[in-house]
C-alpha cells in the first residue's frame, strides 16, 4: 500500500472562500504548524518543501522514538485539518456571517450586532470581524485598522460590526464524530491574537452560564449532525454592568485547531497533566537552545517547534494554573 502524504492545509479558510479546493500548497503558513501531524502520529509522513533540520530531527526523535519523516513528492497527498468533503452546507457555518445569521435565529447572540457592506457603516468604538479571519486575526478596530477595514468592505466582503465587550475569558468547546471531548480555555491577547490553549482539570462554568453553554453546545452540535470530522466551538465570558455573561457561540471551527492538536498531544504524553498548556511564541532575534529551557524546567516545559521557526510552540505541564503563570513569567524573562 502506498504511503500517505498528509498534507497540513493551515489555509482551510483561504480555499474555502475562493472554492480552491484541492490546492497543495506547501507555504510557509502551512509550514509553520505542519510537524503537529507527526508528533499525533509519530509514525505519520507529511508533505512539505521545508527542508527540516537535523537539531529538529534528532528532538523528534528523542521525544517519539520515531524518525522524522516528510516526502516533497506530490504522491497520495491527503488533507488534515479538513478534506473539504462535507456537505457544503454546513462548511458555509466556517464564515462568522453565515454562523452569526444562524446563531440569531435561534437566539443565541446576547448583544446587538449589525452586518456591514459600506464604509459609510464604519465608526469607531465598534469591532469589526472577518467572516473568514483566523486566530483572532480578522478582529478589527476602526481607531487601529481603519484603512484594512476600508479594504475589505471595498473588495465586497460583508463584515460583522459589533460594540467591543469586555471579555474576561475565552474558551472553546472540542468534538469529533459528534461527541464532546473537552472544554479548554483560549489565551487571547488584548488585539484578539490567539497565543495558547489550557486544558485544566478545574476549568468550570458557575451554575446558571454553565447550563446556558451546555444547552447551547447541544443545538449547535445538532446543527452540524451530519458533520463527523473535528470541530470546536468558541464561546467566552464577559463583563457588563459589573455581572459576568455569556456569549455562548462566538464562532465554529469545522477543522482541526490548536485547542485539538493541545488535547490529542496532552492525551498521547502528558495524559496525567493536571493543566497542561501549549503555548505560541513570536520568535524574535534572541535565540535559545532547547536543552537549556527543559533543563532549567526540569523537563516540565519543552520547546516542540523547530528553532527557526517563526512561532516557538512551548508545552507547560503544570500541576495548577498559577504554577503555569509563574512559570511563563520565567521562560519569557529567561529565554525571550
Amino acid at each position: 500500500m502506498e504511503t500517505v502524504n498528509w498534507f497540513f492545509n493551515g489555509d482551510f479558510e483561504d480555499k474555502l472562500q475562493k472554492e480552491d479546493f484541492n490546492v497543495f500548497e506547501s507555504n510557509k503558513a502551512n509550514q509553520e504548524f505542519e510537524y503537529f501531524i507527526n508528533f499525533l502520529n509519530p509514525t505519520s509522513q507529511i508533505y512539505s518543501l521545508k527542508k527540516y533540520d537535523k537539531e529538529f530531527c534528532d528532538f523528534f526523535k528523542s521525544f517519539t522514538v520515531n524518525d522524522f519523516k516528510y516526502n516533497q513528492e506530490k504522491k497520495n497527498i491527503k488533507f488534515w485539518c479538513n478534506d473539504f468533503s462535507s456537505d457544503i452546507e454546513i462548511l458555509k457555518y466556517q464564515s462568522k456571517v453565515e454562523f452569526y445569521r444562524k446563531m440569531n435565529e435561534l437566539e443565541l447572540i446576547p448583544e446587538p450586532f449589525t452586518f456591514i457592506q459600506s464604509t459609510e457603516e464604519v465608526e469607531a468604538g465598534y469591532l469589526y470581524k472577518h467572516p473568514m479571519s483566523l486566530s483572532g486575526m480578522g478582529h478589527l478596530k476602526a481607531e487601529i485598522n481603519l484603512k484594512k477595514i476600508k479594504t475589505i468592505l471595498d473588495s465586497g466582503i460583508t463584515l460583522i460590526k459589533e460594540k467591543e465587550l469586555d471579555r474576561v475569558k475565552d474558551f472553546s468547546s472540542l468534538f469529533e464524530e459528534s461527541k464532546h471531548l473537552v472544554t479548554y480555555e483560549n489565551i487571547v491577547d488584548k488585539y484578539f491574537g490567539y497565543k495558547g490553549t489550557i486544558i485544566d482539570n478545574d476549568f468550570c462554568l458557575e451554575s446558571p452560564l454553565d447550563i446556558k453553554y451546555k444547552k447551547t453546545l447541544k443545538e449547535i452540535s445538532e446543527l452540524v449532525t451530519p458533520y463527523l470530522g473535528v470541530f470546536s466551538i468558541d464561546s467566552f465570558l464577559y463583563k457588563k454592568d459589573g455581572q459576568i455573561h455569556l456569549f455562548p457561540a462566538c464562532e465554529i471551527n469545522l477543522r482541526k485547531t490548536m485547542g485539538y492538536f493541545t488535547y490529542k498531544f496532552k492525551e498521547r504524553y502528558f495524559s496525567n497533566s493536571k493543566c497542561f498548556v501549549i503555548r505560541l511564541i513570536k520568535n524574535k532575534k534572541k535565540t535559545y537552545r532547547r536543552e537549556d529551557i527543559q533543563k532549567n524546567f526540569q523537563g516540565r516545559v519543552i520547546p516542540i517547534s523547530p528553532l527557526g521557526n517563526l512561532f516557538s510552540v512551548i508545552c507547560f505541564n503544570c500541576n495548577n494554573r498559577d504554577e503555569f503563570e509563574s512559570m511563563e513569567k520565567e521562560l519569557l524573562l529567561k529565554f525571550f
